[in-house]
């Protein structure tokens, strides 16, 4: 991941605003999925708590990435595969 500065901060605010509802997928991992304008934001929760555990933002993720995540039998195991190490990382919480 990388740090945010305030001007990205705000960016990814400001993309949200408009933002597609977000899904609670059934996923033991995967809490939250949200999709705007090619930035996709995942919020993870793991039981015990990981250091990666919160909202993480996903950015340049085509649509046809996200609605292919969104039907795939295990969607940890498509984030891992596709989205994972594909797309450039922040956390955001």
């Amino acid at each position: 991941s990388i740090s945010l500065n305030s001007g990205i901060n705000t960016t990814i605010r400001e993309s949200l605003m408009a933002k597609e509802p977000d899904l609670k997928p059934n996923s033991m991992v995967i809490e939250r999925v949200t999709w705007q304008n090619n930035l996709l934001m995942v919020t993870f929760r793991f039981n015990p708590p990981k250091s990666y555990n919160g909202v993480w933002a996903y950015s340049g993720v085509p649509k046809s990435v996200y609605e292919e995540f969104l039907k795939a039998p295990s969607l940890g195991a498509y984030f891992n595969r596709y989205i994972r190490n594909s797309y450039k990382t922040v956390n955001v919480q």
